[in-house]
């Protein structure tokens, strides 16, 4: 006997990602400029290649901390002084994710109770 998959009745209740909807109408049309996910058109820079290859040959292929690397968040730090003088920024201020979805969602749980308000321009992401 085969076992029984179903999705949830949240992820049922989701509606489709207007996002993905935008990428697979862009697909069709060889020439688009795509903004619609952050995906840049160029190759990564070889700067970035080559430190990613010394990482990974200097054994960084483990999980990173949940905040980030401790360099890149007091990198960051130093980055938002630089453009906001004389606002202090210390890298226990700084939480690294993996792309803007996930700073906005990580935003939104952090800051918003059941029942809160929030205005998002549209179109958007949709962020449950």
């Amino acid at each position: 006997m085969q076992p029984v998959f179903r999705f949830s009745r949240t992820a049922l209740a989701n509606p489709p990602s207007g996002i993905r909807e935008v990428m697979v109408a862009a697909a069709k049309i060889s020439d688009a400029i795509h903004l619609e996910v952050g995906q840049p058109d160029f190759a990564t820079p070889e700067p970035i290649v080559a430190a990613a290859k010394t990482a990974l040959d200097q054994g960084h292929t483990t999980y990173t901390p949940n905040a980030g690397i401790d360099t890149l968040r007091a990198a960051a730090a130093r980055y938002f002084e630089r453009r906001c003088p004389g606002v202090e920024t210390h890298k226990d201020q700084i939480l690294v994710t993996p792309g803007a979805v996930m700073s906005v969602a990580t935003a939104f749980a952090a800051l918003l109770d059941p029942g809160d308000e929030v205005l998002l321009p549209d179109p958007s992401w949709c962020v449950t």
